[in-house]
């Protein structure tokens, strides 16, 4: 029995030394090289009441990089910083860690990177940082943190970045980054932020990049951002507003409001607009010439006078819109430098000659899903001969009228989209091979809302009934079917229907070649012809110049002989 409870005693003193005695030391500390500059950490586990201790280590002094992996430190070691005392980069992620205590960061006089997303910090006292003055990035993604201390990012004025996305933040006082004046960038999207203070940002004189997406901000005040004079990138997206009025814009270079509920909007001088998913009516604009790219799809806009005052505009998407049906042949004319044009299901009921007509640079073009029931190329083709990128999907296009080819029409065109129309098998089959389009031209596809089975060639549906077999190939205008005996249409599989569209097509390539042939002959016979008929009548000019007599004439003086015998005058035999 006394054994037995001896035993006892032991277990319960080494289970509390081992409870309260946690080793911390590099994953390298059995190979010294004093060259290396890093200390990996794994498996490390330490509860909030224990106490870790820190291995010495002889190359202390040259780590730089420290990560921990796969470890639940719950917070971070004490003295870690004294021990490691040129310690640069602590990724410390992913390792359960609840608190920041004060001296947490105690003598990292050298730490300029600092990593402590995905774990489970709640709050961020009064100088949670002091100690680490020369910090520059600092990564708190992805915790529970939902309350910070005014005074929690103080001493940091070298700190440029601030990561506090995926958080539970709610507010943030006017005063939190007072101290931070040099912060560039700071990222605050996906946390519980009802409201902004206009004056929280206005100490941070360098700041350029804010990141507010998905939080519930129901409105900004115009001067939230008046004293950032360097801001280039204002993200919004995925909040309530409902109107958006910033004064002192001017340098923004990238502005997001995608999914809010925006029913007007404001604009100075952004050069890339995103306001995709809302309710805009009325777009306001100033300083005209800076603006490059504006993505205002899913809105309710139908007055495009503003918009089309943007002479500078580079792409312009106004897809769900109310612009149709009807578009000026001048609208888009002010619109020269467009390399992106996307009119996408905005109810444009007809395309006409001109309409188009000032974009010459023009790389992208999409008026799918407008219903179009003609569509000419001739009206395309003499200004859009760079376009790169053509979708004229979901419209109710049986034929491309015109003598132009896609091929023609758009010389550099590397994808088209022509699925959800009405055009019949074999006309498909006809337009999207050689020499109407390229084969080295991408078919885009729009994704088939039906399980239903349908007939389609290339995976583009098409249509059945009332086939044509058989197409000019120069005008794309149907001539009559050819006479071909058949079963029902219901009787075929979709194999045996495109075998036999191939064959129908085979056969009209056969009697074009055969009827080119016959011209090419007939054309040689013609010019056989004439060269015979001026030959003989060459000939018959050179024999009539012949038969005729000629005599050699000067004047009217007859010929005189001469001869070197001398004549006797004398009369002497």
């Amino acid at each position: 029995m006394s054994r037995l409870k001896i035993f006892l005693i032991i277990l319960t003193f080494t289970s509390v030394f081992a409870k309260k005695d946690v080793i911390f030391q590099c994953d390298e500390a059995m190979i010294y090289d004093e060259n290396k500059n890093f200390c990996t950490i794994s498996n490390f586990v330490a509860e909030s009441d224990q106490t870790v201790h820190i291995v010495h280590n002889s190359n202390k002094n040259n780590v730089k990089y420290m990560k921990c992996y796969d470890s639940k430190a719950r917070y971070i070691p004490y003295k870690l910083f004294e021990n490691f005392p040129n310690l640069q980069s602590l990724d410390i992620s992913n390792s359960y860690i609840e608190d920041i205590s004060r001296n947490s960061f105690h003598s990292a006089d050298n730490l300029l990177y600092l990593n402590m997303s995905l774990n489970r910090i709640k709050s961020l006292g009064p100088s949670a940082f002091k100690g680490a003055a020369k910090t520059l990035k600092i990564e708190l993604a992805a915790n529970e943190i939902s309350e910070i201390s005014p005074n929690a990012f103080n001493t940091l004025d070298d700190m440029d970045k601030l990561v506090l996305s995926r958080n539970l933040i709610r507010e943030l006082d006017k005063s939190v980054f007072v101290e931070n004046v040099n912060l560039n960038h700071i990222h605050l999207d996906n946390n519980l932020i009802e409201e902004i203070n206009p004056d929280l940002f206005s100490y941070c004189k360098h700041l350029r990049i804010v990141d507010l997406s998905n939080n519930r901000l129901k409105k900004l005040q115009p001067n939230t951002f008046e004293l950032n004079f360097v801001l280039e990138g204002l993200f919004l997206s995925g909040n309530l507003l409902e109107t958006f009025n910033l004064t002192n814009l001017y340098s923004l270079n990238k502005l997001n409001l995608d999914n809010n509920r925006l029913t007007s909007l404001v604009l100075i001088a952004v050069k890339n607009v995103r306001a995709n998913n809302n309710e805009i009516e009325n777009i306001t604009v100033r300083n005209f010439e800076n603006f490059e790219t504006m993505n205002l799809a899913h809105n309710h806009i139908s007055n495009l006078t503003n918009i089309t005052k943007l002479s500078n505009l580079v792409s312009l998407d106004l897809s769900s819109n109310k612009v149709g049906p009807v578009i000026g042949l001048s609208t888009f004319s002010n619109l020269r430098n467009l390399r992106e044009l996307r009119l996408r299901n905005t109810s444009l009921s007809s395309i006409t000659f001109g309409m188009f007509s000032k974009q010459t640079k023009l790389t992208t073009f999409d008026i799918s899903f407008n219903g179009l029931r003609e569509l000419n190329l001739d009206m395309l083709a003499p200004y859009m001969t760079t376009v790169k990128q053509f979708f004229i999907d979901g419209n109710s296009l049986t034929e491309i009228k015109g003598r132009t080819t896609f091929f023609q029409a758009f010389p550099y065109l590397y994808s088209i989209g022509l699925s959800k129309n009405k055009f019949n098998c074999t006309y498909l089959h006809h337009i999207i091979t050689t020499p109407f389009l390229s084969p080295n031209v991408e078919l885009y596809i729009e994704p088939i809302d039906s399980d239903i089975e349908k007939t389609h060639i290339r995976d583009i549906t098409c249509e059945h009934e009332d086939q044509k077999d058989d197409y000019d190939d120069e005008i794309l205008i149907p001539k009559k079917p050819m006479k071909v005996k058949m079963t029902k249409e219901k009787e075929l599989s979709s194999q045996e229907r495109e075998m036999f569209i191939a064959k129908i097509q085979g056969q009209q390539e056969l009697l074009s070649s055969h009827l080119l042939w016959m011209k090419i002959t007939l054309i040689t016979i013609a010019v056989a012809l004439i060269c015979f008929v001026v030959f003989k009548s060459m000939d018959y000019k050179r024999r009539l110049w012949r038969s005729v007599p000629h005599q050699n004439h000067v004047g009217d003086s007859s010929i005189v002989f001469r001869s070197t015998t001398t004549v006797n005058t004398t009369g002497e035999a």
